[in-house]
């Protein structure tokens, strides 16, 4: 393993774990959901990841978001630079990916693509 691909772990790892905060708080009731009640509420269809760290798995599940792996392979075929971090966040109702990077003259950039298709957007 590479220092690259070390980076690229740390960076998602913190990613989850800042996705992770309000999660891991508990809420009281006995359901997998964010209310306060004691049921779940399966019949929603808009999968709401509000900040857990299964948020990235079940978005992926969902086929909300391709996987990290094939992310990488896009950023890689548009973009020559070191990967230093990559983040999956929510914007408005879509899920994206941020790449931070080391671009060929030496600086810190940033890149962000649409999580469900890996089309390159605004940052």
């Amino acid at each position: 393993m590479d220092r690259r691909d070390i980076l690229i772990r740390i960076g998602w790892l913190l990613a989850l774990g800042a996705w992770s905060g309000p999660a891991m708080a508990d809420d009281n009731d006995d359901d997998d959901d964010d209310d306060d009640d004691d049921h779940d509420d399966d019949e929603d269809d808009d999968h709401d990841y509000d900040d857990d760290e299964e948020g990235a798995l079940r978005a992926f599940q969902a086929e909300e978001a391709i996987s990290l792996r094939e992310m990488i392979k896009i950023f890689r075929s548009e973009i020559d630079g070191e990967i230093i971090d990559i983040a999956l966040f929510k914007r408005r109702v879509q899920l994206h990916y941020r790449f931070l990077y080391i671009n060929e003259n030496g600086r810190v950039a940033s890149v962000v693509y649409l999580a469900a298709t890996g089309q390159r957007v605004e940052n």
